[in-house]
């Protein structure tokens, strides 16, 4: 009670600051009245008001320390200062301008652990110059000592400071982001928090994990999400034997183009892997556009396969060993396909044996009209016989050709491997036989005298297809790119 006594004796004695006081508490009511008077009138934001509050109060408390020269009262006032710059700096630097700036202005994701890390140096600094400037405290004094407990408090706690270092270092490095997919040994989720201590990671199956920043920063993490969000898949399914390649690959690939998860313009192919004891293995290679939708797209693409392949004809045989008595398979009618490739200039001459392997293991597509074989710009790698109907070929969309029983197209495709450079599309509705350049290299080493005239006539045909070229420039760059390619794919050298 004596202390307050004495408290107010002197502030009664002291009447120069019981006025000041007064004076400052009425200005300071008055601008309150202002201020909530134009956030009313100009719909001010309540950041504004605060901001513009702390400034006022922090004016006038700088006013009545050169004022009064208490210095019990000084050290009361010069508290309040440092409160009010504390609030005025976490105003400015992390409501506004982290928070409210950076996250929700420019969507930029900012982590907690760094505006953790703000506030504690903050806070320090602050601490720091209270016990020098309120309390008059030698900070030597107090950090000596402070160090012997400081290494016994860190021996103790090694795991959680690593933690910690762990946690910062991550934030400087940035391997992965929150919302990125990382796999941590056999783990593998979204990662949905970074703190000072762990990492939260939520799987496919919404399983949270929590991860220590140390493991993580000794083990291997494997980022799908950087530098793409774009994730690559790799299948695989097996077919029977008596399946060709060039039928399987077009049946996968046709799933592949309409598939909603796969992306469109990005790599994708249907490759032969082995062949297995029970089935040739293909592997199937396709982008999807968030490593999220994995399990969906590769759900989607197995049962779309299933229907395909009833639909094409292709058997999915089963994996496992079994004594089969073949019985005597009634024999396919391909003798219509035979007659069909009798039409056309490259065949019309070749042998017998040539024929029948091409009208058994070639890839027979029926169209109806108005449907596309090919579309100007794609990749291809297979050429088309037309056995049955008309086919018109258009460029940008007009029609240049018209195709008819015993026509071909798609060879500089089969040979380069290239884009194709024209649509082809039924006019009628036709039949084509598939051939893609592995069935084509058997067949012309059956019959040497149908390599050389099938080599003179697409070298003949590509010619006629460059000089239609606009430029020089243009004629010779590809004249020398298929060239070479026709006499490599006819084993003829350079």
């Amino acid at each position: 009670m004596s202390t307050f006594k004495k408290f107010f004796s002197n502030l009664l004695l002291e009447k120069e600051i019981l006025v000041i006081l007064l004076i400052c508490l009425t200005v300071l009511l008055v601008l309150r009245f202002i201020i909530s008077f134009l956030k009313k009138r100009f719909d001010l934001s309540d950041f504004v008001t605060k901001i513009s509050n702390c400034f006022i109060a922090l004016f006038f408390l700088g006013f009545l320390y050169i004022k009064i020269h208490q210095p019990w009262l000084q050290r009361i006032i010069l508290c309040f200062q440092l409160v009010l710059l504390f609030v005025i700096f976490k105003f400015l630097i992390i409501d506004y301008y982290l928070k409210d700036f950076l996250v929700k202005k420019r969507n930029k994701k900012i982590n907690h652990i760094i505006i953790d890390i703000i506030k504690f140096v903050v806070i320090v600094f602050f601490i720091m110059i209270f016990l020098r400037k309120v309390l008059n405290l030698n900070l030597i004094t107090i950090l000596t000592p402070s160090a012997i407990l400081t290494a016994i408090v860190g021996l103790s706690m090694k795991d959680t400071i690593g933690s910690l270092i762990s946690g910062i270092i991550i934030q400087i490095e940035k391997p992965f982001d929150i919302g990125d997919w990382i796999q941590i040994k056999d783990m593998v989720g979204r990662v949905m928090e970074i703190t000072w201590r762990y990492t939260k990671i939520k799987t496919i199956s919404d399983v949270y994990i929590v991860v220590p920043n140390n493991n993580i920063s000794t083990d291997n993490i494997i980022n799908y999400s950087k530098p793409s969000s774009e994730f690559e898949v790799w299948m695989e399914i097996g077919v029977s034997y008596e399946s060709p390649p060039v039928k399987v690959k077009r049946a996968i690939y046709e799933i592949l183009e309409k598939n909603r998860y796969v992306v469109k313009d990005r790599y994708k192919d249907v490759l032969l892997k082995s062949y297995g004891s029970s089935s040739i293995n293909y592997q199937v290679v396709f982008s999807i556009s968030d490593y999220y939708f994995k399990r969906k797209a590769i759900d989607e693409i197995y049962s779309s396969i299933w229907y395909q392949f009833k639909k094409y004809g292709i058997v999915i045989p089963f994996p496992i060993r079994t004594l089969v008595f073949k019985k005597e398979e009634k024999e396919i009618d391909i003798s219509w396909i035979m007659e069909g490739l009798k039409k056309n200039q490259l065949f019309k001459d070749a042998k017998i044996d040539v024929l029948e392997f091409l009208a058994k293991y070639g890839n027979i597509l029926e169209f109806l009209p108005g449907e596309e074989v090919v579309k100007e710009g794609e990749e291809g790698s297979t050429m088309f016989i037309i056995i049955k109907g008309e086919f018109d070929v258009l460029q940008e969309g007009k029609v240049v050709a018209t195709l008819r029983e015993g026509d071909f197209f798609g060879e500089i495709s089969l040979i380069s491997g290239g884009t194709r450079n024209a649509t082809v599309q039924c006019k009628e509705k036709g039949i084509v036989l598939e051939i893609d350049r592995m069935l084509f290299q058997v067949i012309l080493e059956k019959d040497t005298f149908l390599k050389n005239m099938i080599f003179e006539k697409f070298h003949e045909r590509i010619q006629k297809e460059i000089e239609k070229k606009k430029t020089q420039e243009v004629i010779q760059k590809e004249k020398s790119n298929i060239f070479e390619n026709l006499k490599k794919f006819f084993g003829f050298g350079k």
